[in-house]
């Protein structure tokens, strides 16, 4: 695939698969800072990490649309300047959304303790494993290039 059809296509994965997941896990975070605001006394003691995992999500999404940015405006050539922890950081959350389609399917077989029943609502970010995927072979392709 040329340089071009990887920037249109790469373009179009984000419109359609990272800009709803986005806006979903900003409105998710704002709606837990504002459950968490009123009910922090309620809470059990596993659920205090739950907005720093949404706030780590939304991170993880930002960095994966200034990878889809740098490739759509500054090609293959401008992936290999991009710094190495935001790549890091694309593969925890890909990495994060993997974990929770695992805790879902572990339900089935056996029974899970409730700190791992968080994670189940970052299964929904299972789709922003294509442009992921596509950004980390864009990658691989300009570094073997050269």
């Amino acid at each position: 695939m040329n340089e071009l059809q990887s920037k249109v296509l790469v373009s179009l994965e984000a419109l359609v698969i990272l800009a709803p997941l986005t806006l979903l896990t900003s409105f998710y975070l704002a709606f837990i800072a504002a459950l968490y605001w009123e009910t922090y006394d309620l809470v059990p003691w596993h659920g205090y990490f739950v907005p720093f995992l949404a706030i780590a999500a939304l991170g993880c999404l930002l960095c994966l649309w200034k990878a889809v940015l740098t490739l759509t405006f500054q090609g293959r050539a401008g992936l290999d300047k991009i710094d190495r922890r935001l790549i890091i950081s694309i593969y925890l959350g890909a990495l994060l959304a993997v974990f929770g389609v695992a805790c879902i399917m572990a339900v089935q077989w056996f029974e899970m303790p409730d700190i791992f029943q968080v994670f189940r609502i970052y299964a929904y970010g299972t789709p922003a494993l294509v442009p992921a995927v596509h950004i980390a072979f864009e990658r691989h392709i300009s570094a073997s290039n050269e």
